[in-house]
């Protein structure tokens, strides 16, 4: 709160609301790129899925980001990977983007959506995990359009 008091949550609320960069039109510099398994897990909550986690084993190394084989114990990519193009800012998800893998992206969206096919083999792979539910896309709250 500026005056050395912890904990002031009316006075953090006022510090996010008030930032000029908040509050401002995003700019050339502002934004984040979603890594694969972050698009891929969004993609599965908007579409209603009810899943083991099993189907995203089955997609995450076609997508360049194989969860559980990350390359080093820092994950995918190192924190000070620079932007493409720049000199000055970073941009750690960026190592990430190539042609191929937004093609494979951008394919794997098609795959979900608009050619979702609710019997899709993909999703009755069986993980092998006790009490498995395997997955199970809701397309209910879709179907009207």
């Amino acid at each position: 709160n500026g005056k050395g008091v912890r904990g002031d949550m009316k006075a953090v609320v006022r510090a996010a609301l008030l930032d000029g960069e908040a509050r401002a039109a995003p700019t050339g510099t502002s934004g984040k790129l979603k890594e694969p398994v972050l698009l891929m897990t969004a993609l599965a909550r908007a579409i209603g899925f009810a899943t083991d986690g099993y189907v995203f084993t089955t997609r995450d190394s076609n997508l360049g980001q194989p969860v559980f084989r990350a390359p080093s114990v820092f994950n995918f990519y190192p924190d000070d990977f620079p932007l493409p193009g720049s000199t000055v800012l970073k941009s750690p998800a960026s190592k990430l983007l190539n042609t191929s893998n937004v093609l494979r992206w951008h394919n794997f969206v098609y795959d979900w959506t608009i050619s979702g096919d609710a019997n899709r083999s993909e999703y009755a792979l069986d993980s092998g995990l006790p009490m498995s539910s395997l997955t199970q896309p809701l397309w209910a709250s879709w179907e009207a359009y």
